[in-house]
């Protein structure tokens, strides 16, 4: 059956009439196989190859980075020296009850420095006291008075006073309100509470 087919096709093949091809169609037929197919390039594939798009984007990101380097907020720097000091958090005024414990320890740091200073002035008056005695013993021995500056006898106070009184410093103190007293000593009755309970 099959063999009946295949000679029915090729007998109406061979009855189809001959078609006339033009003279030169092998040889143009030949051109286009050899001949390199021509690409179409669009608008975007131009811009984006590669050749331009690596150095557009290296430019692009030097750029970026010159900018932010270059760019200086001045609201955003702070100069180091002129910040004040963070105001302490962690004075808190003293209570009434605590008030006379603070007040003997100040009486005794005026006591202190008072003592301080008298050891002082009277070590500086007994250096002067010598000097003078010496002065005028090597006066007495010389008759003649030195006649340059280099020559007198020099009398240098090695020594400073450096007192600083409580009034002095420049603390900030925290000024606490009723209220955050009051939760201060709730605060301090809870401690003492569970310390007690923790000891027993």
């Amino acid at each position: 059956m099959e063999d009946n087919i295949n000679k029915q096709l090729l007998d109406d093949l061979k009855n189809l009439p001959k078609v006339s091809a033009p003279a030169d169609f092998e040889e143009e037929l030949w051109k286009k196989i050899y001949s390199k197919p021509e690409k179409k390039i669009t608008f975007l594939q131009k811009i984006f190859s590669v050749n331009k798009f690596i150095p557009a984007t290296a430019t692009l990101a030097v750029l970026i980075i010159i900018f932010f380097l270059l760019n200086n907020n001045s609201s955003d720097y702070e100069d180091p020296f002129m910040i004040e000091p963070p105001v302490r958090t962690d004075i808190i005024t003293v209570s009434n009850e605590d008030s006379e414990v603070t007040n003997m320890i100040e009486q005794k740091q005026k006591a202190e420095q008072q003592e301080w200073k008298s050891t002082q002035l009277s070590r500086q008056s007994t250096k002067e006291n010598s000097i003078v005695q010496e002065l005028d013993s090597s006066s007495k021995d010389k008759t003649e008075m030195p006649t340059s500056a280099s020559q007198a006898p020099a009398v240098i106070n090695d020594q400073v006073e450096n007192v600083i009184d409580k009034e002095e410093l420049n603390f900030l103190k925290k000024t606490v309100s009723e209220q955050e007293k009051q939760e201060i000593l709730e605060l301090k009755k809870k401690i003492k509470t569970y310390d007690t309970q923790k000891t027993e």
